[in-house]
């Protein structure tokens, strides 16, 4: 044990004492933490033992960002910071909704979260990815300057009374 301690950073270390609080969740252990929020067990265990994660990163433009009305859907996620895409894309709004487009027309303002598999699932889900969208990675570059990859959902369907966004940033 004391060799994956070891290996875990000091960040990690409040985690372990709090999986006396755990609950079990439909795919997989979970850990309440005393913040509200909750770890995968198996993820973290993971990390501890190999050093390598499961996380990914997401590039979220529209009402899932922080203050939008589907924050609340990706409460378990790490915000990495507010971020834009490294290239040009098309922000539509198409019944009120946002939603991107691989038209090269400016660079999309968003922001970077963190999740593990179970949150990626449920970000599919609401953005009916396979059905109207697709996710793919892409390049971004956080406000501090650091470039990561990140998954993105294009609009796969004919744009029919669709509004365009030209300044890349959809404002809710």
């Amino acid at each position: 044990m004391p060799e994956v301690l070891n290996r875990a950073s000091s960040a990690l270390a409040f985690w372990i004492p709090a999986c006396a609080n755990s609950t079990n969740s439909r795919r997989s252990k979970r850990v309440l933490l005393g913040t509200g929020m909750t770890i995968n067990v198996a993820l973290l265990m993971n990390f501890l033992v190999t050093g390598e994660s499961y996380m990914v990163n997401v590039f979220i433009h529209g009402n899932m960002r922080s203050g939008g009305k589907d924050n609340k859907f990706i409460s378990g996620a790490v915000l990495l910071g507010r971020a834009e895409t490294e290239s040009d894309f098309a922000l539509v709004l198409i019944k009120g909704d946002p939603y991107l487009t691989k038209r090269p027309v400016s660079k999309i303002k968003g922001e970077v979260y963190s999740v593990d598999d179970d949150l990626l699932g449920l970000i599919d889900r609401l953005n009916r990815h396979t059905r109207i969208t697709r996710r793919e990675l892409v390049n971004a570059r956080l406000e501090d300057g650091q470039k990561t990859e990140a998954w993105v959902y294009f609009y796969t369907e004919p744009l029919s009374n669709s509004v365009l966004v030209e300044s890349g940033e959809y404002l809710f």
